[in-house]
């Protein structure tokens, strides 16, 4: 399974478990409308139309009505993956769109909607907000170069997201912020430009760009999620030097003052010896960063974040300073050619699947000081032995999982 499929998958279930907390944790209850077409919820004493149960071809029109309910709304994701998608039409009746509902259905061209609606817009087939402030999705196989219009104030989360075929796109200086995976998984696109009037970069903008090679952050952004250029091919991350919220040290991007390693470049290879001070390494800093053959982590460091080595295929050597606490979900999964770990004293807790498809880990040596290991933490390791202290946690993990370990000295 490639990195991007894996990824994929992951995202999917996120996808769903979000769906179906979102609902629950409103206490409402999904129902299926009398046509057997549609999942939705009753919201405001309207329905808001959660996901498909058949999935159609071709045009779509939404219906502005279910069991007697106005169709006031469509949640996150709701028509995510829908390969037959041509177009669709939106009814009037709808006041509020979630996440992008259209992201990465291959085949969708064209959003249209009702000329009565009073809260968005279709533009040249991209919908908007009625105000044409933000740019709420654009279709995956609609023009590859797109220039957004001026007055637009914010790409919305995955407005973007799965635009295969998507080039280039120009960003206008009234843009201040780009949401959430905003261009995840545009594989084809090779040139973007943040305007100056960018103040917010959100997580995972340009994640799985396998053709973005070279992108500036500006002065003007003081904001920036989780690893913005996950999976992308660059060989430095470049920053203006008058931004006063973040720093670029050897091509690697830093906070302001050096604490927080926020994301390395996908395409650099060999070692890297991340600077003595950093405290934190973010969420998938280093994640897919294939080339990446060793890494050590200084004694200064005290958390790694969730994914922040995934898929970090190439990587062999891997030291970790003797002040890291947590080794967070995921960290370290599918470092296929890692074979031995030792974590240091310290370390209270290794999270879920934190070293999940590393197939050739043959021995790990765990401290006394560690008290949890998360769900499936060594997943797919058959050849691991555990080195453990007697008595400790880990002993009863291993016994409890079928894990050989042994003791150690």
């Amino acid at each position: 399974m490639s990195r991007w499929t894996w990824r994929v998958v992951c995202m999917c279930l996120a996808i769903a478990v979000m769906m179906l907390f979102g609902a629950a944790s409103a206490n409402e209850s999904e129902m299926t409308d009398a046509s057997g077409q549609w999942k939705y919820v009753v919201r405001n004493d309207g329905a808001v139309i959660t996901k498909y149960v058949v999935e159609p071809c071709g045009d779509l029109v939404i219906p502005n009505e279910l069991d007697g309910y106005a169709v006031s709304g469509i949640g996150d994701w709701a028509f995510v993956f829908w390969d037959g998608l041509i177009s669709v039409m939106i009814p009037d009746s709808v006041t509020s769109i979630g996440r992008n509902p259209f992201a990465y259905c291959d085949a969708m061209s064209q959003i249209n909607v009702s000329p009565n609606n009073s809260a968005y817009e279709s533009i040249d087939g991209v919908l908007f907000d009625k105000q044409q402030k933000m740019l709420v999705s654009y279709p995956s196989t609609k023009e590859d170069v797109y220039t957004i219009p001026e007055g637009v104030l914010l790409i919305g989360d995955d407005a973007f997201s799965g635009c295969r075929d998507l080039i280039s796109v120009i960003i206008p200086d009234s843009v201040t912020g780009i949401g959430d995976r905003a261009f995840e998984g545009c594989f084809s696109l090779a040139s973007v430009t943040i305007p100056d009037s960018v103040t917010s970069i959100g997580d995972y903008v340009f994640e799985g760009c396998y053709d973005l090679a070279n992108v500036t952050i500006p002065s003007s952004v003081t904001s920036i999620g989780s690893n913005p250029f996950r999976g992308c091919p660059l060989e430095s991350i470049s920053l203006s030097p008058d931004n006063p919220a973040y720093r670029e040290f050897d091509g690697v991007l830093f906070n302001d003052k050096l604490e927080t390693l926020i994301a390395y470049p996908g395409a650099r290879e060999g070692a890297y010896v991340i600077p003595e001070g950093v405290l934190r390494i973010g969420n998938d800093a280093f994640a897919d960063c294939v080339g990446l053959i060793s890494i050590t982590i200084p004694d200064s460091v005290t958390s790694i974040g969730e994914w922040a080595f995934t898929f970090c295929e190439g990587l062999t050597n891997l030291t970790i300073g003797k002040n890291v606490t947590s080794i967070g979900t995921l960290t370290f999964a599918w470092c296929k050619n890692l074979t031995s770990i030792f974590i240091p004293d310290g370390v209270t807790s290794i999270g879920d699947e934190a070293f999940s498809g590393c197939i050739n880990l043959t021995s790990a040596t765990i401290p006394a000081s560690v008290t949890s290991i998360g769900n499936d933490a060594f997943r797919f390791c058959r050849n691991l032995t555990l080195s453990v202290a007697r008595g400790s946690f880990t002993e009863q993990y291993a016994k409890d999982n079928d894990i050989p370990f042994i003791y150690t000295e």
